[in-house]
């Protein structure tokens, strides 16, 4: 999971922004996800409310990936995912 900092500075990113603002993803409800890295991909995983996330297999408890954010090269590549819309801007 990325710090803070690292979060922060994720966050601000321009086509990250761009891309949340064409797409109707607010970037509030964007922030209030974790952040992990693998290899070259992000990805933005929104915890559940009042489920404190468990070791084993359960599936119930896990986090939803929102969306995955792919930096291998100099431009993002972004994918949304069937929880994007948990993120949505209202309306």
């Amino acid at each position: 999971m990325l710090g803070n900092a690292m979060k922060n500075v994720l966050l601000g990113n321009v086509q990250l922004l761009d891309y949340c603002n064409k797409q109707g993803i607010d970037i509030s409800e964007l922030s209030k996800c974790n952040i992990e890295r693998m290899g070259s991909k992000y990805y933005f995983v929104l915890p559940k409310p009042g489920i404190r996330p468990t070791m084993d297999n359960d599936r119930a408890s896990q986090p939803d990936v929102v969306l995955t954010m792919d930096a291998h090269t100099d431009r993002f590549k972004f994918e949304q995912t069937v929880w994007t819309e948990k993120v949505a801007l209202p309306g």
